[in-house]
């Protein structure tokens, strides 16, 4: 009798480990599916605000183009009518007009009233010369220059 007592202890002693040691796994278990969702959780609270902020930087950029088109349009019909030709016996043509103005991928196109070309070339020339140094202090990424008159291309440079 004495013997069946050790054993029936050790038994009982096994049995509750093994007890403990199924809730452990089980709390192991419950441990790594919490650590999986909050992993998930924070993932996709990363991504949207990333996301977010893409949205936002694509909403600024193209809302600086309008920006930049108005800055431009109001400096050219400044130098059109204010400005002065580097050879002091030429003037600019009277009436030249801007008729429209269009950026993109940072090529300009100017579109000007038939006036441009009325001083000749060298004066359309030099009136084109005052307007893209203008053009590139405002917008220094310009890249290419087309003119139309009165929607005709005339010259790329």
């Amino acid at each position: 009798m004495s013997s069946e007592k050790p054993f029936l202890f050790y038994k009982l002693i096994i049995n509750n480990l093994t007890k403990n040691n199924m809730k452990n796994n089980q709390k192991g278990f419950v441990n790594i599916i919490l650590i999986g969702v909050i992993v998930v959780l924070l993932s996709l609270v990363g991504y949207f605000s990333i996301e977010k902020k893409s949205q936002q930087f694509n909403k600024q950029q193209t809302s600086i183009i309008p920006n930049t088109e108005t800055q431009i349009r109001i400096a050219i019909e400044t130098v059109l009518t204010e400005g002065k030709l580097s050879n002091p016996n030429e003037q600019i043509p009277k009436g030249i007009k801007l008729l429209s103005l269009k950026l993109a991928e940072n090529n300009v196109t100017l579109n000007f009233s038939k006036e441009y070309l009325s001083g000749g070339q060298g004066v359309a020339e030099d009136v084109f010369s005052l307007v893209s140094n203008t053009i590139t202090k405002i917008y220094p990424e310009v890249n290419k220059f087309t003119i139309l008159i009165e929607g005709e291309n005339i010259q790329d440079y």
